[in-house]
């Protein structure tokens, strides 16, 4: 069995004894998606590799997170009992003044080009 550091509660706990006999093919648990939302918020959104290291590995790797989140987080996903969908909803907030100000410097300095502004902008 398997803890995450720092967290004390029985619901993060994953047993990954029987996953180890089978092969690194499992479904994910809900202790997982819980575990998943905590990667999120330290790493933000779509940081794999970091995300499957500290919280997964050897057991998950990136692809098959994000294969999880590209299927939790669509719109057919429902939002109920959905830890990932719940963290973006949480997440879709109005900007602020000061993120306003910066994504307008932004497409100042670096033109219309989406994918480089949205890299500063952590999990948004």
């Amino acid at each position: 069995v398997e803890l995450c550091t720092g967290l004390l509660s029985p619901d993060y706990i994953v047993d990954y004894s029987q996953a180890q006999a089978r092969s690194c093919k499992t479904t994910f648990t809900p202790a997982e998606d819980k575990l998943f939302v905590l990667g999120f918020e330290r790493y933000g959104l779509k940081a794999w590799n970091d995300i499957s290291q500290h919280y997964f590995s050897p057991f998950k790797k990136p692809p098959q997170l994000q294969n999880r989140f590209k299927n939790k987080s669509s719109k057919k996903a429902s939002i109920s009992l959905n830890p990932i969908k719940i963290f973006l909803e949480l997440h879709k907030r109005p900007f602020t003044p000061e993120e306003n100000q910066k994504l307008l410097e932004n497409v100042r300095t670096k033109g219309l080009e989406w994918e480089l502004i949205a890299s500063s902008f952590q999990n948004r």
